[in-house]
């Protein structure tokens, strides 16, 4: 990732080119618009995302009362981390 433009508009590196990418259906305020939210503590809190314990323990907290709360991905009975599962398919090639 090259430059993150605000929360649906980034440029990635890819080829040795740089290309734009506009995320589908969705508009988020821009960098200079005053609107302070988390994306990130908010996916956890909601149950779609895990709190990546390797770097932080910030959404511990909030990962924790998603699971009690069966929120999003908790309303399974297993749900795998990405870090498994990007394990696992590299196990399989």
């Amino acid at each position: 990732m090259i430059k993150v433009y605000d929360g649906d508009t980034i440029t990635l590196l890819h080829n040795n080119q740089n290309l734009k990418i506009r995320l589908y259906g969705i508009d988020t305020p821009k960098s200079n618009q005053s609107y302070d939210i988390d994306v990130n503590a908010e996916q956890v809190k909601n149950g779609y995302a895990w709190a990546y314990r390797k770097y932080s323990n910030a959404y511990t907290h909030l990962e924790i009362k998603a699971r009690a709360e069966k929120r999003g991905l908790w309303k399974q009975n297993n749900p795998v981390k990405p870090s498994e599962f990007r394990k696992n398919q590299k196990e399989k090639t």
